[in-house]
């Protein structure tokens, strides 16, 4: 048996592209995916809360990442020799994924995997080939989003949600502001992604244009409480805004990427913000947030080209 072991340390958009990039991959070399979200950023202290606790595949050979660990430890132990590449996780493939793997990137492998895809070559000659997180955009694989299933844990609190029934039987456009862990970056520093601190004005201006004419509901999702105030202020009143029940902040920490003992509450919210986007009739996005730029991928693939609307 052979195992991709995906290893992620990034925002959650990042951890999709990424896992969606390698699907077809899997399927065409009959590699076994394999994948780690044990990562601080993911899970906090709660270890045993990663990928497998939230979702499933399907259409995939696809192992939980606790049986692939006692496969591993097994073969260690027996003296089965299992190749792996790159080399250098030969020491720390039991460990917690993190930002030491940045040396390796996804982008290193995506046109090999692309090759193996197009039988331009054969696949990679090893029994453990890992990827980390990626380092520039990628969607090759959002056509395989189908084939990512919520647990039913994710389900049962998604459906608790009070606006559930009327999003699921209305049509709405999502509208994603971006906004506590973009606090700290300056004119100087990253002046694209100064929406919070500097252009906040601009900012809101610049997605209220893209909402659509026909647009009647708008889903408004923030953990910013001041954009959300800022936004409603702009916003004209024949909309009806729908907000969900998450968590907000008043401050300049994300929500998401605090360090918290337990993430499991930050990421169901998140989660159920990320199954209402794609649900949605279209997603207004920044281009900068990758969270809701995938969402809005996800939600143009069944339109015809002609019908597809710009972010």
């Amino acid at each position: 048996m052979k195992f991709l072991l995906i290893r992620s340390f990034s925002g959650f958009g990042d951890r999709i592209e990424h896992l969606l990039a390698a699907f077809n991959y899997c399927v065409k070399s009959e590699r076994t995916m394999v994948i780690d979200w044990t990562d601080p950023v993911w899970c906090g202290e709660e270890f045993n809360k990663g990928f497998d606790y939230y979702f499933r595949l399907k259409k995939v050979s696809y192992m939980p990442l606790s049986e692939f660990k006692k496969i591993f430890i097994t073969n260690k132990k027996n003296g089965i020799e299992m190749k792996i590449l790159p080399s250098f996780f030969e020491n720390i493939i039991l460990k917690r994924s993190n930002e030491n793997d940045v040396q390796y990137t996804f982008s290193d492998l995506a046109n090999l995997m692309k090759e193996v895809i197009n039988n331009e070559r054969p696949d990679i000659p090893c029994d453990i080939l890992v990827t980390t997180d990626l380092d520039k955009r990628n969607n090759m694989g959002i056509i395989a989003i189908p084939n990512l299933i919520y647990n039913y844990n994710i389900m049962n609190y998604i459906k608790e949600d009070p606006n559930y029934s009327f999003l699921m039987n209305n049509n709405f456009v999502s509208l994603h502001l971006r906004g506590t862990d973009r606090t700290t970056y300056t004119e100087k520093y990253r002046p694209d992604l100064t929406n919070f601190s500097h252009n906040q004005d601009e900012y809101i201006s610049n997605l209220i244009k893209k909402i659509p004419e026909d647009t009647e509901n708008i889903l408004l999702l923030s953990d910013s409480n001041i954009l959300i105030e800022a936004f409603l202020e702009k916003i004209d009143k024949k909309f009806n805004i729908i907000q969900t029940n998450n968590q907000k902040s008043d401050n300049e920490v994300s929500l998401h990427l605090k360090m918290e003992k337990s993430k499991e509450s930050k990421n169901f919210e998140l989660l159920k913000d990320f199954y209402f986007m794609t649900r949605s009739k279209f997603v207004v996005c920044d281009t900068i947030s990758r969270f809701s730029l995938v969402a809005h991928r996800v939600c143009e693939l069944g339109k015809p080209k002609e019908q597809r609307l710009k972010t």
